[in-house]
């Protein structure tokens, strides 16, 4: 049970410590509701990413809480999702998955790796001034809320009250990059 614990807590913090106060890259990209989305454009609030990877089939049966944590997040902290197709793409995905948030086209995945994106429904938190990440996680769960909730209260954000009874306990992650 120790070992296991153990090995669980290095894991974890190596994961975290690959992108936490990682440089955010420069970017411009348009998205799926048309907006132009830019580093200099996150600043002022600390930023919940979302990645998706289209061709995952997790993706489907988790949208609904990711649009659920877009709901009960968005006006405190931006948030977008970037997604490995280019513009065309990423709206034909979106038909299917009916992802709420902004859908940033990435096909060559440049920044989703930069931000730290190993796997389709992992999340970041870039820092209310959009120059670094603060955190990430490999999937979506109850537990991830609450880390989540504790970075972007870090980063400025208001106390965010959660409904968490719409989350599932296990751990939902998709495919690999």
């Amino acid at each position: 049970m120790t070992l296991s614990l153990s090995i669980t807590l290095v894991v974890a913090s190596t994961l975290l410590g690959q992108t936490q106060n990682a440089t955010v890259p420069n970017f411009s990209i348009r998205a799926t509701d048309g907006k132009t989305y830019s580093r200099d454009r996150l600043r002022g609030k600390p930023t919940v990413v979302v990645f998706i990877n289209a061709d995952c089939p997790h993706n489907a049966p988790a949208i609904p809480e990711v649009n659920e944590l877009f709901r009960q997040v968005g006006s405190q902290a931006n948030f977008l999702a970037f997604i490995n197709r280019d513009l065309a793409g990423a709206r034909a995905v979106n038909r299917q998955l009916k992802l709420r948030a902004p859908l940033l086209p990435d096909k060559e995945e440049k920044t989703i790796l930069a931000l730290g994106g190993s796997h389709s429904l992992d999340f970041a938190i870039i820092s209310s001034d959009g120059k670094s990440v603060k955190g990430k996680w490999g999937g979506v769960s109850r537990n991830f809320i609450g880390e989540m909730q504790a970075t972007l209260r870090q980063e400025g954000a208001p106390q965010l009250s959660l409904n968490l009874s719409r989350f599932k306990t296990e751990r939902r992650s998709g495919c690999g990059f």
